[in-house]
């Protein structure tokens, strides 16, 4: 293959790769939209774009393989920024709140139709969804593991267990009569209070210091 040839190859390939990029971009921004993946048309995305449905099927061959790709990009995403976080964070706790937020950051309009894709979609829901969720405690359990070793958390917790409570206390501030119910806090402030709150039970002076310091520069913002 001569150079001329080989760099309209990945002229082509950038080209392909950046129309993907718009579409899901757009997909995503209607799913939000409706809270909604499966309500959103391919017709709807395509003129969102701005493209023909022609071109649409080019990039995706159907409805399933977009939400795939796009669930998969955010994913991947959170795993490069929270490798970038570990190569950079001081201690375990910088650590765990850090990736907590990261995770909130892409996750913070999609959470809202999970559940729909574990309904509608299992296959993508499997390969993606619960793969980043085993990721996610695997990683936050080490970091809890860490914190105890150094001191921000008592040695006595167990960090599996306190997972349980944490994930089953998120998933309930997520639930549409928790987030009425304390409607002037917004849904983004409740997620965090709920951690803190929870995380400062098993904190040590040291851990509740560091967390305290978190809320205090939150103020400011």
């Amino acid at each position: 293959m001569s150079e001329g040839d080989e760099f309209v190859l990945k002229a082509k390939k950038y080209m392909e790769n950046a129309q993907k990029n718009k579409i899901m971009d757009a997909a995503c921004t209607l799913y939000k939209q409706k809270r909604s993946c499966k309500n959103v048309t391919m017709d709807e995305i395509a003129a969102y774009c701005g493209i023909s449905k022609r071109t649409l099927y080019e990039c995706f061959s159907n409805k399933e393989q977009l939400v795939f790709e796009g669930m998969n990009r955010i994913i991947q995403y959170i795993y490069r920024d929270c490798e970038k976080l570990r190569s950079t964070s001081k201690h375990s706790f910088e650590m765990f709140f850090g990736s907590i937020r990261i995770v909130h950051e892409y996750f913070k309009d999609v959470y809202c139709f999970a559940q729909e894709i574990r309904t509608n979609y299992p296959d993508i829901f499997e390969q993606i969804i619960s793969s980043h969720i085993v990721f996610a405690k695997t990683n936050m359990i080490e970091s809890l593991e860490q914190a105890k070793k150094e001191g921000f958390i008592w040695k006595h917790i167990n960090e599996k267990f306190f997972m349980s409570i944490l994930e089953m206390n998120m998933y309930y501030s997520s639930k549409p009569e928790f987030l009425d119910a304390n409607a002037p806090y917004g849904e983004e402030t409740i997620k965090f209070m709920v951690l803190y709150t929870l995380m400062r039970g098993i904190s040590t002076v040291k851990g509740i210091e560091y967390i305290d310091d978190i809320l205090e520069k939150q103020k400011t913002e």
